[in-house]
């Protein structure tokens, strides 16, 4: 029995979940011990290291402080790691509602403390600012809702609201309709 109330290194740590001793713990499945092996075995990407979420709300409010004075930009909410609160955020994403998306990309890559533009595409941009990755989204009023919940949820949520909305109306809601 692997005691967790002493400190295990990551390689004692990983050696147990590759032994499948961990699932056996109270507290602990499978899925947990999957988790856990991922995680430390995972090698590190440059600039995955995440931000803060303290310097993360900052940057992010100063993005959307600048994206407000675009006479294009209608609202604008905090999407993905900021928005579900999480400790450290790998890049910050504004979803942002707009008169003409475009135009407010064009904007946002006017933002004074850009450095580099990585991505743009025709609803989004991504870019290096203040230390950090930071993706507009921007879309219509009527696709904001949608985009948002997109952009908010995790890999595996999403794919299952696809699944669970790519069913017949009559599965979905237990009867004929």
């Amino acid at each position: 029995m692997i005691d967790l109330a002493k400190a295990l290194t990551d390689e004692e740590l990983k050696a147990a979940a590759e032994a499948g001793k961990l699932k056996n713990l109270k507290g602990f499945g499978e899925k947990s011990e999957q988790r856990i092996l991922e995680a430390l075995t995972a090698s590190p990407k440059p600039g995955d290291q995440g931000i803060h979420i303290h310097h993360a709300l900052r940057a992010g409010e100063s993005i959307l402080e600048y994206l407000a004075t675009s006479r294009d930009f209608i609202k604008g909410e905090f999407g993905g790691d900021l928005r579900r609160w999480q400790e450290t955020v790998s890049q910050i994403v504004i979803v942002a509602a707009a008169k003409k998306p475009k135009a407010l990309i064009d904007h946002f890559l006017r933002f004074p403390m850009v450095v580099r533009t990585e991505e743009r595409l025709a609803d989004r941009a991504t870019v290096l600012s203040e230390g950090s990755k930071a993706t507009l989204i921007a879309v219509t009023a009527k696709e904001f809702a949608v985009a948002l919940f997109k952009a908010t949820g995790s890999e595996a949520h999403l794919q299952r609201v696809d699944e669970i909305a790519s069913r017949r109306p009559s599965e979905r809601f237990g009867g004929d309709l």
